[in-house]
């Protein structure tokens, strides 16, 4: 086990999460109070489904609008200027 201050720990994150995926425990300290433990997970069946979120999710198109005449004019009229 570990133990790290806030900015040691956001100033090394990549390296830090290396030795918790090594097994190191980290504790997080804010002056002289652990505020946080960082720990490998034990078991991968405590999230089951974190696995499978990996899908990338679509945005739908927005819809086409077909609009009949001169667009400024319906702005100007939309905004009481004519």
């Amino acid at each position: 086990m570990m133990t790290s201050t806030i900015s040691e720990f956001k100033a090394h994150l990549s390296e830090k999460l290396r030795s918790v995926r090594a097994g190191v425990h980290i504790i997080i300290m804010d002056r002289d109070h652990p505020i946080a433990e960082v720990r490998p997970v034990e078991n991968s069946t405590v999230f089951p489904g974190l696995r499978k979120a990996t899908k990338a999710f679509a945005i739908p198109p927005a819809p086409s609008w077909k609009i009949e005449g001169d667009v400024m004019a319906l702005l100007a009229e939309e905004r009481g200027e004519t």
